[in-house]
C-alpha cells in the first residue's frame, strides 16, 4: 500500500505520489516521470507536489490506464505500439501488462499475432503433456486460437479420425520430444492434406512451440517447416 502523509485540515489523507505509482506498477524512474506527465495534464497534480489526496486515487488509475500500458523489455513494447493506442513506458518484467515477465506469455503474444497476420487460427499439436496442454491453451485460446490436442500416449485411433483432426486445422505442430507414440505420429505425418503447414518442435516449452510457429511465418512464409 503506498505510503500516506498526514491527514489535510480536510480530514483526507494525503498520499505519496511516487509510493503509489510504485504500487501501481510504475516501478522504474522513467515510467513514474511520464505517469506524473500525464496525472499534471490531467489536473491531478502539479510538478513538485510530493502528495495527492487519497479520494483522487481512483481518478489516478482511471488516467493513468487510459494514457500508459506499462510494458518489459522491446518485445512487449513492439507489440503494444502495434496493438494498442496508449503510449508504452517500460517497467520491470512483473509489472508488465502484456507478459507480467512470463517468457511463456511473452511468446505466446507475439505467436498470435504472427498466426492472425498469416489467417491462421486453428492449430493441431501431437503431443505434449497434462501441464504443457493446460498452459499452451490458456495462453493460446484467450488470443483467439483454436486448440485441438492429440494425446501422443493413447492408444491408436483410425487414419480417418485423424484426416479429420488435420481437416480442422491450418497448422499441426509435432511435438517430436515429448511422449508421441510412432503409432499415432505417423497417421498424421504420413499422409498430409495438402496446404496444412507442419511444424516440427524439439524443446518441451510452451515457448519453444510459439517461437518455432513464429520463426516459420517470419523467416519462411511460403514454405513448410
Amino acid at each position: 500500500m503506498a505510503a500516506r502523509q498526514p491527514a489535510s485540515k480536510g480530514g483526507d489523507d494525503a498520499l505519496l505520489i511516487d509510493a503509489l505509482l510504485a504500487e501501481l506498477g510504475y516501478d522504474t524512474p522513467r515510467a513514474r516521470a511520464r505517469a506524473r506527465e500525464v496525472l499534471h495534464n490531467a489536473g491531478l497534480t502539479r510538478p513538485g507536489k510530493q502528495g495527492i489526496a487519497s479520494s483522487k486515487r481512483q481518478r489516478v488509475e482511471l488516467a493513468l490506464s487510459a494514457a500508459i500500458i506499462r510494458v518489459c523489455g522491446k518485445k512487449c513494447e513492439a507489440l503494444a505500439r502495434k496493438s494498442d493506442a496508449r503510449a508504452p513506458v517500460i517497467v520491470a518484467g512483473a509489472t508488465c501488462e502484456l507478459c507480467a515477465g512470463s517468457n511463456n506469455r511473452r511468446a505466446a503474444l507475439e505467436c498470435a499475432r504472427v498466426m492472425q497476420e498469416n489467417g491462421v487460427t486453428r492449430l493441431l499439436v501431437l503431443g505434449g503433456a497434462p501441464g504443457v496442454w493446460h498452459e499452451l491453451t490458456a495462453t493460446l485460446e484467450p488470443l483467439g486460437i483454436t486448440i485441438e490436442i492429440v494425446d501422443g500416449t493413447k492408444r491408436s485411433h483410425s487414419q480417418r479420425e485423424a484426416m479429420q483432426k488435420m481437416m480442422r486445422a491450418q497448422l499441426m505442430i509435432v511435438w517430436g520430444s515429448t511422449e508421441l507414440r510412432h503409432a499415432i505420429s505417423s497417421l498424421y505425418t504420413e499422409e498430409t492434406p495438402a496446404g496444412l503447414r507442419k511444424i516440427t518442435v524439439a524443446r518441451r516449452s510452451v515457448e519453444a512451440l510459439c517461437n518455432a510457429i513464429i520463426q516459420s511465418y517470419t523467416q519462411a512464409p511460403g514454405r513448410r517447416a
